[in-house]
């Protein structure tokens, strides 16, 4: 997930906003529904659980968003590498 840019950063918040639009709907149509049956008890407690995971998700990589980036400063040598690892070659 590592490039010279934060295009997986990027990737990565468009899929989860869409996974976030998704798991709402759901939500809304299970209200709508009636919460009286279990069923849609369930699937709105599930994807109101999914929605704050996803979102708790999202945050720690926007935090973390400089991390996708790779390091080519002084410390490169630090960082694990593909073309290091014996079992990759």
């Amino acid at each position: 997930m590592h490039g010279t840019s934060l295009d997986y950063w990027r990737l990565i918040c468009g899929f989860g906003v869409v996974v976030e639009a998704v798991h709402t709907g759901v939500c809304v149509v299970a209200v709508a529904q009636g919460l009286g049956e279990s069923l849609h008890m369930l699937a709105f407690v599930f994807s109101t659980l999914h929605i704050i995971e996803t979102a708790a998700y999202l945050l720690v990589t926007t935090c973390f968003r400089d991390s996708f980036v790779k390091d080519t400063g002084k410390q490169i040598g630090l960082l694990w590498d593909d073309k290091d690892d014996p079992e990759a070659r």
